[in-house]
């Protein structure tokens, strides 16, 4: 997932700094390995840097290329398409390209 996605689920499509901020003094808890940039690149702010990232993705079973970015396509993930118009629906959106399956 990346922070544009959880921006726009949840409703601030224009807010993915935001979402970095909050994955970098959020919970801990919170599996924020998972969340990349729009490229699939890994994140400077990550509790570890690339490299904590990096292993904590590679854990969960994600391959991690060279070039410090996973493919987007093999693992991205998206809620089911109900959830997607309850959020475009709630948020007053209307079905944008990003906000579309697979972008």
């Amino acid at each position: 997932m990346t922070y544009g996605q959880l921006a726009i689920l949840a409703g601030r499509p224009r807010a993915a700094r935001l979402v970095g901020w909050l994955a970098h003094g959020g919970p801990s808890d919170l599996p924020w390995q998972r969340v990349v940039n729009r490229f699939g690149g890994l994140a400077r702010g990550y509790t570890g840097g690339r490299y904590g990232q990096r292993i904590e993705l590679e854990r969960d079973g994600v391959v991690v290329r060279d070039d410090g970015t996973v493919d987007l396509a093999r693992y991205q993930w998206w809620p089911p398409e109900a959830t997607l118009r309850r959020v475009r629906r709630s948020a007053g959106l209307q079905a944008s390209r990003k906000m579309q399956r697979g972008r």
